[in-house]
C-alpha cells in the first residue's frame, strides 16, 4: 500500500512507501569483526571479504571455468588470496578513509529537488517491522540515474529481501551510506566521487509494484551521542543520522 499527506505549509500531496521497506542497519549488530558489516536479520545484509563465487554454480566445462574465474578475480577485484594476505590493512583502510576523504554531498537521485521527498519521513512511525523509518524516499522515474550522495569506498553491492537491490559506501567521516531499491547496478569500480553513477531508480526488494524511489540511509560508525533522544528509538539516532541535515541545502 502507498501512504499519502500532504505538507502543512503549501498542501503538497507527497507519495510515501510502505513501512515495510525500510532496510535496517542496527548498530547492535555490526560485527566487532572490521572484515564483516551486518544488518538485524531481516535485511540479509553482510560483508564478507571471504565470500566468493562457487564453481559447482557454474554450468561450464573447464575451459569455460577457468575463463570465469579468471574475469571474475581481475585486476579490479582484488582475490581471495589476496585478502586473506592483507586483511589487516581493512582497519587501516577505514581510519584513512573516514580522515582524507573531503565532503561534497548532493541528492543522489539526477534532476531530484527537496520536493521529491518529505522531510519528516525520517524517523516516521509505525513503520512496519522496522518500528521507525530510518532514512529518506527519494521519489522519481523508473530508471533515473542514482548516483553517489558523496565521496565513496565501495563496501557491498548485492541483494536483500526488503531491500532490494543495494549499494554501500563508506564515506567522509566514517559514515555509511545506503542506497537501496535499486532496479540496476552501475558499480564498476572500488570508488566514487560525488554523482558518480551508482545504478537507476527501480522498486526491487519489498517496494515492488510501488512507485520507483530511492530509499537512502546515512549510518555513523562514529555515535553522536547528542542526537539521541526519548523518542520511539531514539537511542539509535546516536549511529542513524537525518539525511535532511546533508541534502536539503542541495
Amino acid at each position: 500500500m502507498v501512504s499519502k499527506f500532504n505538507k502543512p505549509e503549501d498542501g503538497t500531496e507527497i507519495i510515501l512507501a510502505t513501512p515495510d521497506d525500510d532496510p535496517v542497519i542496527d548498530p547492535e549488530t555490526i560485527s566487532k569483526s572490521t572484515t564483516e558489516l551486518k544488518t538485524d536479520s531481516n535485511t540479509d545484509f553482510e560483508i564478507d571479504l571471504d565470500t566468493v563465487p562457487d564453481p559447482e554454480t557454474y554450468s561450464a566445462n573447464h575451459s569455460d571455468l577457468e575463463k570465469t574465474q579468471s574475469s571474475e578475480f581481475s585486476s579490479k577485484s582484488p582475490s581471495k588470496s589476496w585478502w586473506k594476505k592483507k586483511r589487516w590493512l581493512l582497519p587501516f583502510i577505514v581510519l584513512i578513509t573516514g580522515l582524507i576523504l573531503p565532503n561534497h554531498w548532493r541528492i543522489p537521485v539526477m534532476g531530484a529537488n527537496s520536493n521529491d521527498w518529505h522531510p519528516k519521513t525520517f524517523w516516521y512511525e509505525p513503520w512496519g517491522s522496522s518500528i521507525t523509518h530510518k532514512g529518506i524516499d527519494i521519489f522519481g522515474p523508473s530508471n533515473t540515474q542514482v548516483v553517489a550522495a558523496n565521496h565513496g569506498l565501495l563496501l557491498y553491492r548485492g541483494e536483500f529481501a526488503k531491500g532490494g537491490k543495494v549499494v554501500v559506501l563508506l564515506g567522509p567521516e566514517w559514515k555509511i551510506h545506503y542506497y537501496a531499491h535499486l532496479a540496476s547496478f552501475n558499480t564498476d569500480r572500488w570508488f566514487y566521487q560525488s554523482g558518480d553513477p551508482l545504478g537507476t531508480l527501480g522498486a526491487t526488494g519489498n517496494a515492488k509494484n510501488k512507485p520507483p524511489h530511492l530509499h537512502f540511509t546515512v549510518f555513523s560508525l562514529l555515535p553522536y551521542f547528542w542526537y539521541a533522544d526519548a523518542t520511539t528509538q531514539g537511542w539509535k539516532k546516536m549511529f542513524y543520522l537525518d539525511p535532511n541535515h546533508y541534502l536539503i541545502k542541495n
